[in-house]
């Protein structure tokens, strides 16, 4: 699956082909969509280095297939509807789109070459960024997810019937 700068780099492909009323709601609400990039990886930016329940509920929510996370986080949005919750489903759901598109060329190169998971997606994101005039020394690929308050609610409005109690003890 793509890592980093490969979602953001798509979710800004995607943003460009959207009509004028979703980029309006998008650029009101930019960074719920960037880190909706993201998907589920942001559970695991916490404490990364170590096991925990948040990261246990990223590694959940990889394992769900699209179509259940996907109806559960519609109807949660149906139930209450805000622009904040659209921008960051929006994110969410360009997330899926490329690592299911991603993820069995990754696992074929991977079959084919006994290269890791980890440095196939290292290498793509490096790749992108060399052809967007990037040095991938020094771009920080990351600095677009930037949480705030606001923003945390909403990312746990999705989540809460399904992340409660793992993420309430972390």
């Amino acid at each position: 699956m793509p890592t980093t700068y490969a979602h953001d780099r798509f979710g800004r492909e995607v943003y460009e082909q959207l009509p004028a009323n979703l980029k309006k709601i998008i650029r009101e609400n930019k960074k719920l969509y960037l880190i909706g990039l993201h998907g589920p990886d942001i559970f695991f930016y916490y404490h990364p280095f170590s096991k925990n329940r948040v990261s246990d509920y990223g590694t959940f929510l990889h394992e769900q297939t699209a179509s259940v996370l996907f109806d559960d986080e519609v109807k949660k949005y149906q139930q209450s509807p805000s622009e904040a919750m659209e921008a960051y489903l929006l994110g969410f759901a360009c997330h899926y789109l490329l690592d299911s598109t991603c993820h069995p060329y990754i696992g074929k190169f991977v079959d084919h070459t006994g290269i890791s998971h980890t440095k196939i997606e290292t290498s793509l994101d490096q790749y992108f960024m060399l052809e967007d005039g990037l040095d991938p020394l020094v771009y920080r690929p990351a600095s677009p997810i930037c949480p705030h308050t606001d923003g945390n609610k909403v990312i746990h409005a999705v989540f809460r019937k399904s992340g409660k109690q793992k993420l309430s003890n972390a």
